[in-house]
């Protein structure tokens, strides 16, 4: 409920990326997929994308400063 709207229709529209360990739970993309009514797509290398994502936001928060959420 806190996601933005134009974040929002994006993830209806295209989708969600799984990625981290529970990308590599048999067919759990195919049960979110089915539960959650929206495409579920596993990142290439889901282990290594989290912290790759995370050092890019890192390294100029500046551009990334619209997609994050807000505290409080």
């Amino acid at each position: 409920e806190d996601v933005p709207p134009e974040i929002s229709s994006d993830i209806l529209d295209k989708g969600a990326v799984l990625s981290g360990g529970s990308a590599l739970l048999s067919n759990f993309d195919k049960f979110l997929t089915t539960r959650l009514g929206i495409p579920i797509h596993l990142a290439d290398e889901p282990m290594d994308s989290v912290i790759k994502g995370l050092l890019l936001v890192l390294s100029d928060p500046a551009v990334f400063a619209k997609n994050l959420l807000k505290k409080g």
